[in-house]
């Protein structure tokens, strides 16, 4: 079976039983869950339905332990719900609720929830239920009464879907970004590097604006200039903190049904329940936010999701070149053994991974502009949050997709020197900017208009060029010394000016920011 042989696959690797994680692909709703698994597999431990049910379970554990505490400081004219702090017999018993939180767990959650339509509601059976099973460890009656007090859905709901948002900050976009720009810093430094043999002392191509020839532009600068601009999109996630640097913060409230706090005042009069609530929500790893009304404004979410449709932009700017640069011969893709461009045009290296990621981005973009709902909720309060708030794996699925897309591409590209030097060979006039400076700098008035008669519009070559600086200098239009500057600076790796500087500094600042990412994010990428 030659045909087989010829993409690198063998009869014996065929015809095998699909397994359970075949099996859950093939059948896939989505494309993220299947085709692209291996990229989203770690949102199941941060946005799944499980994880809603345990992190819920979790907030309303919590919650009554620390209103445990805070009772005791508790001394107006009503009874204390609760007299006594919980022992730390009684917290551990509590939090093993949701530590050992288990799939019969979330079964027993599900069959309750869809009986009384409401998740909180659900999640308060759960723990009365569970707790129930353990024992008198801590006192049913108790439970039962102290459980969420005060409290409403969206004091739970939101406060979780906070705590889901730092975890995707922190363990999986930006992780995913922050591999990608270090490539990216790799390639600039790689690209950089000439092979031997080569005629110029780095890699140099003829840089473009408005899809045509410009000036000579170092191929470390190009990839400098998206690192940089990744920096940049990064920025916001390094929040100065005095002396150091603090990550992005998520906010979180306790406001109850329209942001009164109504009922725990009408409860317990005189306290002073803001303070309470702030150390709980601090205690969460998020900010607090006394404003709200149902829910909080989430003006805080908003800024994050603008803050990755902006870092999603060098990204697409870098897709949107990246065909170029292969079609222009400056760039080419390494492709491995039975890789296919088309089923008919054979010649084709097609770059369909990151041309792919394009979508995913744009998709991701769309989606994140959507959540703004989040911030126009009717009157005091509306459940379109809930269902936006399910949704919210989808959009970064598609962003690490996309970042995952362009690496698989990047790691296989190097420089086309043949191509490059064909480039460079044919557009000469790519100097004529700093020959005409050179030019009005040795007291050539009209420099300018001679480099556009001269270029403009024509094929020009290095002799034609040569040709007339010559003449410039026999009839001493220039000194001798003008005209050899003029020559010299159409050898294009003298004609970069500053780029190498810029680059250099470029690529060290980013990896100090992600240096200094890595630290405030606890991360290891």
């Amino acid at each position: 079976m030659d045909f087989l042989k010829r993409i690198g696959l063998k009869p014996e690797d065929l015809d095998k039983e699909p397994t359970p994680e075949d099996l859950g692909q093939m059948h896939s709703f989505t494309p993220q869950q299947g085709r692209y698994a291996k990229h989203t597999y770690q949102l199941s431990d941060i946005t799944s339905e499980y994880q809603w049910a345990k992190k819920r379970l979790m907030m309303e554990v919590e919650y009554l332990i620390a209103l445990g505490n805070e009772f005791q400081n508790y001394y107006g004219r009503r009874e204390r719900l609760i007299e006594n702090p919980f022992s730390e017999t009684q917290k551990a018993a509590l939090r093993s609720l949701y530590e050992n939180f288990s799939p019969v767990d979330f079964k027993n959650f599900s069959t309750m929830d869809n009986k009384t339509h409401h998740d909180i509601v659900a999640t308060i059976l759960l723990s009365l239920y569970k707790m129930h099973k353990t024992g008198d460890i801590v006192d049913p009656d108790l439970m039962q009464r102290s459980m969420h007090v005060g409290r409403t859905s969206d004091d739970i709901n939101s406060n979780v879907f906070s705590l889901m948002l730092s975890d995707i900050l922190a363990k999986y976009w930006l992780p995913s970004y922050l591999g990608l720009s270090e490539m990216f810093i790799e390639k600039a430094e790689d690209w950089h590097e000439v092979p031997e043999g080569y005629e110029r002392p780095f890699t140099v191509v003829a840089g473009q604006t408005h899809e045509q020839y410009a000036v000579p532009i170092p191929i470390k600068k190009i990839a400098s200039n998206i690192v940089a601009q990744m920096e940049e999109g990064l920025a916001p996630f390094l929040v100065k903190e005095s002396e150091s640097y603090g990550p992005f913060r998520f906010t979180g409230k306790m406001g109850g049904a329209v942001g009164n706090d109504s009922a725990m005042h009408a409860a317990y009069p005189g306290h002073e329940w803001r303070s309470f609530y702030r150390k709980f929500i601090e205690d969460l790893g998020l900010e607090y936010k006394e404003t709200s009304d149902q829910n909080e404004s989430n003006m805080r979410i908003l800024q994050f999701f603008e803050h990755v449709i902006n870092a999603n932009d060098p990204l697409l700017k870098w897709g949107d070149d990246y065909s170029s640069y292969l079609s222009r011969k400056m760039l080419k893709k390494k492709v491995g053994k039975g890789s296919k461009g088309s089923s008919i045009m054979p010649q084709k290296i097609n770059p369909w991974r990151t041309e792919g990621a394009e979508f995913f981005l744009y998709e991701a973009n769309a989606e994140l502009a959507v959540y703004h709902l989040l911030a126009r909720q009717r009157k005091q309060g509306s459940l379109q949050r809930s269902a936006a708030r399910r949704y919210i794996g989808i959009p970064f699925s598609n962003i690490v997709i996309a970042i995952a897309r362009i690496g698989e591409d990047l790691k296989k590209t190097f420089p086309d020197y043949e191509g490059i030097e064909k480039e460079l060979l044919e557009h000469p006039e790519i100097a004529s900017a700093s020959a005409q400076m050179i030019l009005r700098a040795g007291g050539v008035p009209d420099a300018y208009d001679r480099m556009v008669e001269l270029t403009k519009g024509k094929q020009v070559t290095p002799e034609i060029i040569g040709g007339v600086v010559d003449e410039m200098v026999s009839v001493r239009e220039i000194t001798p010394e003008i005209g050899k500057d003029v020559r010299g600076i159409f050898i294009h790796e003298n004609n970069v000016g500053d780029a190498l500087e810029i680059a250099c500094r470029d690529l060290r600042s980013a990896r100090e920011t992600n240096e200094r990412l890595r630290e405030v994010y606890h991360l290891d990428v």
